[in-house]
C-alpha cells in the first residue's frame, strides 16, 4: 500500500479548461475566457456564451456555474435550469436513488485530515459483484503558508482480478462531485492507466470504470474544478456522497477484423470481442473519438489477462493510427477490447470508432519446402510464424531467401512482438544458425524491405530443427553421442556451487576438431553472434581441460565439429568432473594465509577469495631442494607460468577477478621432491588521482604538465588511468616520469583523427613503452604527466589522470 501512496500522491489533471470557483476569490478563467464581474465569460472572438469556454469545436462549461441536484446547466443562458428528468432539489443520488441527505447513513465516512494520498488515505474492501458501498465526506480547502490548497479524500482498495465498477459522486452545498482512479501497479503505470469522473455542468459525476487486473487501486474524491486545474474549490458545507457498485462484466459484442465498430459513449464501458482467424494471428486495433474533449483508451485483454492499454506494451508501430497491437494469438483465444474514455468533458454525445486489422502471417516451413511470403511494405514487415515448444530451447533455423530480388532486414520477435534476435548478415541469400529462446509459443521472423519493391509474393525456403538441451550431471559421462544434421548437440548443466571443472572429450570420425562452446544459460538470441561464449575449447582426444566457474549459474554447452559439416559417422564421448583443489578460503588484511606446507608430488591446485579488485601477494618457498613453479590460472584454464628455476622462492602479486577469486597451481620444476611453504597476504596498494581539467596548448612543444605525489612504496605492479578530451589524438604525445627520473611514453601520436583517450594503461589501453620498467622503483615523491600537442587546429583538455600501484 505504501508504494501506491508514494506513486500517486497529490496528482491533478492538466487540462485546458477553466478552474473557476464558487465565488470571485482567486478566480482563474480558462482558455478563451476572461474574468468579468467575478465570473468567467467568453472572449469576444468566440461564439461561446456566459459560463462556457471553447474547447476544440465545442463550447463546454468553464466551472463558474455549478448546478445542484434537480437542476442542469443550460448552454444558451449559462444558468442552471430545472431538470425534470433528474432528482429534485435538495436530494442526493445514492446508488441510483434520490434521497434526502439528512436521512442517509453511509458505509464509510472520511478519515481525519490529511487523508489524501500524501497523508493517510482510507481503505475499503471491494464489494462483491452486485453489491455496493457508500462513502461520504466534505471538500474543504486548507491553508498552507497563506496559500489555499485543494482538498482530496483518497481511499485505497484491492481487486483480485478484472472488475467493472459503477461510480457515482454527488455533490452537496455547492460541491461539484468528481473522482480520479489510478493504480500503483507498475504495468498499469507504464501504460498510463487512469480514469476520471468529472462534470462541470452539474454537481454529480457518474460513469463505469474497468479494472483490468488484480492490483491495488486508489480512488480520490474531490471537486471537478480541483481535479481539472488544482483550483481550491469547496468550503465548510461543500460535501459529497459517493457510491461504488461492483457490476457484472457484460458479454463482449462480436467484432470482425477489417470492419469498424462504431458507437457512442455514454456512462457505460464498451466491450468488443475478437475471434482470431488462425493460430499465430497478429492484430492491430485503433480507437478514435470524434470529439476533442474525450480522451479515449482501449484496454486489451486476452483470456482475461491484461495485455496493454493503447498499445503501450507493444514496441511495434504500424502507422499513425496505431492502438493496441498483439501477437501470438491462437484461434481459441478470448480477445476482448474494453473501450472507454480516460476523461470526457463533452456535454454532447461522443461517437467513437474501433477498427481491428489482421496482419498477414505465413507459417514457416520446417522441412525445407517453400512458402510464399507477402512483400514487406515501408511501414510494416512481412511476418513468418514458427513455434518454440519449450522454454530455453535451442532452434536451428536454415533460411533460404535466394529468390528475393532485394536485400532485406531480418528480425526474430516473440509473441509480444518484442525483438529477441537479429538475423545477422542475411539479405537475399542463405543463412543457417542456432538461436536460443527464453519464451515458449509463437515467434515470428519479420522481414523489412525499405527498397520500395513491389514483388509479391516472395518465395522463402526454411528448415527448423528443435533442440531441448540434455541435462548433465557432474561426474556422469555421456558416450557414443551423435549429431543432428545441424552439426550440434546441446547440454545444460547447473553447478551445485562454486566449481572447478575438468572437461574431457573423445571424438570419433570427426572431419575437424571437436569444439565445445560454453554459453551463459540466461542469454538468448543467435548463438556465437548475439550470445557470446564464456569459454571455448578444442577437445583433443583424452586431454584434460580446466574450467573455473566463478558463480553457480547454469550454463549451456554446445558440442560441434569445427569443420561445420560433420561426418555422418561422427560420434563422441564427453564428461565433466570436479577438479580436485584446495580451498584456501578468504584472504583479508587481518587474516592472511600463512605457512601452508604441502608435500611434493604432482601439480597441486588452489583457490582463494577476497574482495573484488584486491591484490594478493603470493609467496612460494621451496624446502628441502624443491624448486617451485607458480602457475596462475584464469577462469578458462589458461596459465601464466612463473618458473623461478634455480631459486627456492617465488613472490608474485595477482589482482582478484570481479567475482573475487584467484586460482593457481604449484609444481616442482625438476620433480626431485621436497616440500614448500605457501603464504598469501593482501598487498598494500596506492590509488592516486588528479583532476586538473586544464587545456592542452595547441601546437606548443611545452605542452601541459600535472603532478601527483606518492607515498613510500616499492613498486610491485603499476597502471595509469587517463581521461583526455581531444578531437585528434594523433596530435598528442603523453609521457609519465617517476621520482627516480624514469620516463615512459604512454601515447605516441597514434590514433589519427580518433577522439579522446579514456581508459587504463595497460588494462584497456596499450602503452607505447613498457610500463613494467617502473617495477622495483621507489614510488616516494612527485610523478609528472606531460601532454604535448605539436599540430594546429584540433584542441583538447587533460581532464584527469591517476596512478595505481601495488606495494608488496
Amino acid at each position: 500500500m505504501n508504494r501506491l501512496i508514494g506513486l500517486l500522491a497529490a496528482s491533478t489533471l492538466a487540462v485546458t479548461i477553466a478552474g473557476c470557483g464558487d465565488d470571485a476569490s482567486g478566480l482563474e478563467c480558462g482558455a478563451n475566457t476572461s474574468e468579468v464581474d467575478g465570473v468567467c465569460v467568453a472572449d469576444s472572438d468566440t461564439t461561446c456564451g456566459t459560463g462556457t469556454v471553447a474547447s476544440g469545436t465545442e463550447c463546454v462549461p468553464d466551472g463558474s456555474v455549478i448546478c445542484e441536484t434537480g437542476t442542469t446547466f443550460d448552454m444558451d443562458s449559462g444558468t442552471c435550469v430545472a431538470d425534470i428528468t433528474g432528482c429534485g432539489a435538495g436530494t442526493v443520488v445514492i446508488d441510483g436513488e434520490c434521497k434526502d441527505p439528512a436521512d442517509v447513513t453511509t458505509d464509510i465516512d472520511e478519515a481525519a485530515e490529511p487523508n489524501d494520498l500524501g497523508g493517510t488515505p482510507g481503505t475499503f474492501d471491494l464489494p462483491a459483484v452486485g453489491d455496493a458501498i457508500t462513502i461520504s465526506g466534505c471538500i474543504e480547502p486548507t491553508e498552507v503558508d497563506g496559500e489555499s490548497i485543494a482538498d482530496f479524500d483518497a481511499y485505497i482498495f484491492s481487486s483480485t482480478g478484472p472488475a467493472l465498477l459503477d461510480i457515482t459522486v454527488d455533490g452537496i452545498g455547492g460541491a461539484a462531485g468528481a473522482f480520479q482512479l489510478q493504480s500503483g501497479d507498475q504495468e498499469l503505470l507504464d501504460n498510463g492507466y487512469q480514469r476520471f469522473g468529472i462534470n462541470l455542468a452539474n454537481d454529480m459525476s457518474q460513469r463505469t470504470v474497468f479494472l483490468p487486473k488484480a492490483a491495488d487501486f486508489a480512488v480520490s474524491f474531490g471537486d471537478s474544478r480541483s481535479i481539472l486545474s488544482g483550483f481550491p474549490a469547496g468550503g465548510t458545507d461543500a460535501c459529497y456522497v459517493a457510491t461504488i457498485r461492483n457490476v457484472a462484466i457484460p458479454a463482449a459484442t462480436a467484432a470482425t477484423a477489417g470492419t469498424a465498430v462504431d458507437g457512442t459513449f455514454g456512462s457505460d464501458t464498451q466491450f468488443l470481442g475478437l475471434t482470431p482467424a488462425a493460430d499465430g494471428t497478429i492484430a492491430i486495433s485503433a480507437t478514435t473519438a470524434a470529439n476533442e474533449n474525450a480522451l479515449v483508451d482501449s484496454v486489451l485483454m486476452v483470456n482475461d489477462v491484461y495485455q496493454s492499454s493503447n498499445g503501450g506494451l507493444s514496441i511495434r508501430d504500424f502507422g499513425d493510427d496505431a492502438g493496441n497491437t498483439v501477437g501470438g494469438l491462437n484461434a481459441a483465444d478470448d480477445v476482448v477490447y474494453v473501450i472507454d474514455p480516460v476523461i470526457n468533458l463533452s456535454l454532447l454525445p461522443v461517437d467513437f470508432s474501433h477498427l481491428i486489422t489482421d496482419v498477414p502471417v505465413v507459417a514457416m516451413a520446417t522441412d525445407g519446402s517453400t512458402v510464399s511470403v507477402p512483400s514487406p511494405t515501408a511501414d510494416g514487415g512481412s511476418f513468418i510464424s514458427f513455434n518454440v515448444a519449450s522454454a530455453d530451447d535451442v532452434i536451428f533455423l536454415d533460411l533460404d531467401a535466394s529468390a528475393f530480388s532485394n536485400d532485406v532486414d531480418w528480425f526474430i520477435l516473440n509473441s509480444s512482438l518484442e525483438r529477441v534476435a537479429t538475423i545477422d548478415t542475411f539479405s537475399n541469400g542463405q543463412q543457417a544458425a542456432h538461436y536460443r529462446f527464453e519464451d515458449t509459443g509463437v515467434h515470428y521472423i519479420e522481414i523489412q524491405d525499405f527498397s520500395g519493391s513491389t514483388v509479391d509474393p516472395y518465395d522463402f525456403v526454411s528448415t527448423q530443427i528443435d533442440h531441448t538441451p540434455t541435462a548433465l550431471t557432474v561426474g556422469t559421462p555421456v558416450t557414443a553421442q551423435t549429431f543432428d544434421v545441424d552439426n550440434a548437440t546441446f547440454y545444460s548443466i547447473a553447478p551445485d556451487a562454486f566449481e572447478w571443472w575438468n572437461i574431457t572429450g573423445t571424438p570419433t570420425a570427426f572431419d575437424a576438431d571437436m569444439l565445445l562452446s560454453v554459453f551463459d544459460d540466461a542469454e538468448n538470441g543467435q548463438l556465437l553472434a548475439e550470445v557470446a561464449t564464456v569459454a571455448e575449447f578444442v577437445l583433443v582426444d583424452g586431454e584434460d581441460n580446466l574450467q573455473l566457474l566463478e558463480n553457480a549459474d547454469p550454463v549451456l554447452l554446445m558440442i560441434s565439429d569445427d569443420s561445420g559439416t560433420p561426418n555422418a559417422a561422427a560420434t563422441f564421448d564427453f564428461s565433466i568432473a570436479d577438479h580436485v583443489f584446495t580451498d584456501l578460503g578468504t584472504v583479508a588484511a587481518a587474516a592472511p594465509v600463512n605457512s601452508v606446507v604441502t608435500g611434493a608430488g604432482a601439480d597441486e591446485y588452489y583457490l582463494a577469495s577476497a574482495l573484488a579488485g584486491e591484490t594478493v601477494d603470493v609467496t612460494v618457498t621451496g624446502n628441502n631442494g624443491l624448486d617451485p613453479i607458480l602457475v596462475l590460472i584464469d577462469s578458462d584454464g589458461e596459465t601464466i607460468i612463473d618458473n623461478n628455476a634455480g631459486a627456492d622462492t617465488i613472490e608474485r602479486n595477482f589482482t582478484f577477478t570481479p567475482n573475487g577469486t584467484i586460482a593457481f597451481a604449484i609444481r616442482d620444476v625438476g620433480g626431485a621432491g621436497g616440500d614448500y611453504t605457501l603464504d598469501l597476504a593482501i598487498a598494500e596498494t596506492q590509488e592516486l588521482t588528479s583532476a586538473p581539467a586544464v587545456a592542452i596548448p595547441d601546437n606548443d612543444p611545452l605542452g601541459v604538465q600535472d603532478t601527483i605525489t606518492a607515498a613510500a612504496c616499492t613498486i610491485g605492479a603499476i597502471s595509469f588511468d587517463l581521461d583526455v578530451s581531444h578531437t585528434f589524438i594523433g596530435d598528442l604525445l603523453v609521457t609519465v616520469t617517476s621520482p627516480a627520473g624514469t620516463t615512459v611514453t604512454l601515447h605516441n601520436r597514434s590514433g589519427g583523427g580518433t577522439d579522446n583517450i579514456v581508459g587504463n594503461y595497460n588494462q584497456t589501453l596499450t602503452s607505447a613503452d613498457d610500463i613494467t620498467v617502473f617495477e622495483g622503483e621507489e614510488a616516494l615523491g612527485d610523478w609528472e604527466i606531460s601532454i604535448d600537442d605539436n599540430f594546429n587546429q584540433d584542441t583538447g583538455d587533460l581532464n584527469s589522470w591517476g596512478i595505481n600501484m601495488v606495494c608488496p
